[in-house]
């Protein structure tokens, strides 16, 4: 088998897994044009690409026939995508490790063949040395290839819809309320199409402000999805119960509960049942948890959003992903700098191209612990992370666990005032509460 044959075998495999699962087509689409193809392969992944796009669904080849038959596509095109597309079925679908591996293999084989052209360059003539930069930056630019989201075109100079929206008297329904009254009063609220993250060193409490701040969307009437990397579903359940009866978590998990417990647990837990909140208030919202595994990536996460609404029959608002660290970014990078910052660059997009509002959480640096102000640079791993945040939130708390204050803060806001305010953790009942008096002492003694 020749290099052009194994070229074309990789061709093959990769776009077996496109036509047989849409997750794996949304990771071929993101790392591959056509260009990456042999010209007898380019139809089959531009048909497969463009359905895609349009319909979020795989083509099929009674579609392409009939486009054939209607003279959309050409003879040729039509030909090559019955040839090619009968054959997929001879290779085995595996992983989606699998699947990278052969778009990896695929991306050094076409750079090898591009190099070796650029060399016959020197044994044909001496070729000027700008004019090798230039070749070699499109053979790095080819390699680096991301498929990009599509343009979205606005007139500045058209404003009366831009008025009639300012103006009109729900304007408050396109934002969601984090809970919190300090952020709410400092930005407005959240709004769909934003990327949040919480970030905070190891104990501090991301994954309870991530659960607080979910929560809190859907008391706001906000269809909210958790979806879990870390805790297995029925602890991340166990959350709500224990927000909602006050009982804590521990003796939910350990059934240590008393008498007054019991009846507790037996009155509030019906609440839950009937979409009540701690409070007792009705809500149409819905609220559901899906526990996944760690290291999948972005795409992966697309696949889950999608197979619930579908299963339940819901257009969700809200997406938690508990928790981005644990996430594998689209492309492989050797370095945790670009890993991390991929992550939150493909996190963004999800959130502007779906209409949701996504929030996730990172770890937090040592340079930020017990600091009074927490910046960008404070994002552990990655600098490049909070680049791709609309808001970035910290939670600083005392090592010390008797100390039952912390801060949360900001380290960016894309639109609003920045905020820092005084928490008290309740987190045994997984409650942060916003203090009122604000000039408590963060680092106070405050003993339950």
């Amino acid at each position: 088998m020749n290099l052009q044959q194994q070229k074309l075998r990789l061709e093959k495999i990769i776009l077996s897994y496109g036509y047989a699962d849409t997750r794996y087509t949304d990771i071929i689409i993101s790392s591959l044009n056509s260009e990456h193809f042999s010209p007898q392969v380019q139809s089959t992944f531009k048909y497969l690409k463009k359905y895609y796009e349009k319909y979020n669904a795989i083509v099929t080849s009674e579609y392409v026939n009939n486009l054939f038959t209607m003279g959309k596509i050409k003879a040729d095109g039509h030909v090559n995508f019955n040839i090619i597309h009968a054959a997929l079925g001879n290779y085995p679908i595996k992983d989606t490790a699998d699947l990278k591996s052969h778009i990896d293999l695929l991306r050094e084989q076409i750079v090898k063949e591009k190099t070796v052209i650029l060399l016959e360059k020197f044994a044909d003539k001496q070729p000027q040395a700008n004019e090798v930069v230039e070749d070699m930056k499109k053979i790095i630019e080819f390699h680096n290839y991301q498929y990009m989201r599509k343009n979205v075109f606005v007139d500045v100079h058209d404003v009366d819809k831009r008025i009639n929206g300012y103006l009109a008297p729900d304007m408050s329904d396109n934002l969601i309320s984090s809970g919190f009254q300090a952020i709410d009063e400092a930005i407005g609220g959240f709004k769909r199409k934003e990327s949040i993250y919480v970030i905070g060193r190891k104990g501090a409490g991301k994954s309870v402000l991530l659960f607080n701040l979910g929560y809190h969307a859907w008391k706001d009437e906000q269809n909210v999805l958790f979806i879990t990397l870390e805790i297995d579903k029925d602890d991340y359940s166990r959350r709500i119960d224990s927000y909602i009866t006050k009982i804590p978590a521990l003796t939910l998990k350990t059934k240590t509960l008393n008498e007054a417990e019991q009846m507790i647990l037996k009155l509030k837990m019906n609440t839950i049942k009937e979409n009540r909140d701690e409070n007792g208030l009705q809500h149409t919202a819905v609220m559901h948890i899906v526990e996944s595994n760690a290291n999948i990536n972005v795409n992966a996460i697309k696949q889950i959003v999608r197979e619930q609404e579908e299963r339940r029959n819901v257009r969700y608002d809200v997406i938690v992903v508990d928790y981005a660290s644990l996430l594998q970014p689209t492309l492989l990078y050797r370095e945790d700098r670009l890993k991390h910052g991929q992550i939150a660059f493909e996190l963004k997009n999800f959130a502007r191209d779906n209409d949701y509002l996504v929030i996730s959480a990172a770890q937090m640096n040592r340079a930020g612990e017990g600091e009074g102000i927490v910046t960008s640079g404070n994002v552990a791993n990655s600098d490049s992370i909070a680049d791709h945040l609309d808001y970035g939130i910290a939670i600083v708390v005392e090592k010390d666990p008797m100390i039952k204050t912390g801060r949360i803060l900001s380290f960016k806001t894309r639109d609003g005032n920045p905020f820092n305010f005084t928490i008290k953790k309740n987190y045994d009942i997984l409650r942060i509460e916003e203090c009122e008096d604000d000039t408590l002492n963060w680092t106070e003694d405050i003993k339950q």
